[in-house]
């Protein structure tokens, strides 16, 4: 696999990802990196990152460890955890593969802030939807 191609894939023909100001920085056989800027527009009223964009941070480190595989997957379900509050950025989603099946996979999330506290975690499994 290309994983170079792969990540140019992701950060060229995503734009909901462009739009939130994040970029796949690194993918590898089950793994990836997700990072996201945070501006005035990514937090919630408390003045906090809003919730929403830690999970969608989380789905696309998720969904680009799963296609390091060459094929295309489907969120199916997801177990997701917040424990902490960031102020600030950037933030780093890194996922990797728990346990890979024909159809059906099982990866695990994480989302760092900037001083590398864990922020939330996540357990996603995804269906392959292309062979």
């Amino acid at each position: 696999m290309d994983y170079e191609a792969q990540m140019a894939y992701s950060n060229g023909r995503n734009a909901f990802m462009r739009h939130n100001r994040m970029k796949v920085v690194s993918v590898g056989p089950g793994t990836s990196t997700v990072e996201a800027e945070i501006s005035g527009d990514s937090l919630n009223p408390k003045g906090t990152v809003h919730g929403g964009v830690y999970f969608t941070l989380a789905d696309c480190a998720v969904s680009s460890a799963a296609r390091s595989d060459g094929r295309f997957y489907s969120t199916l379900s997801v177990s997701f955890e917040y424990l902490r509050a960031a102020k600030e950025g950037p933030l780093t989603c890194t996922a990797s593969v728990i346990k890979r099946g024909e159809t059906v996979s099982v990866f695990r999330a994480e989302i760092h802030g900037p001083d590398q506290r864990l922020l939330a975690f996540g357990t996603f499994t995804m269906y392959c939807i292309e062979k």
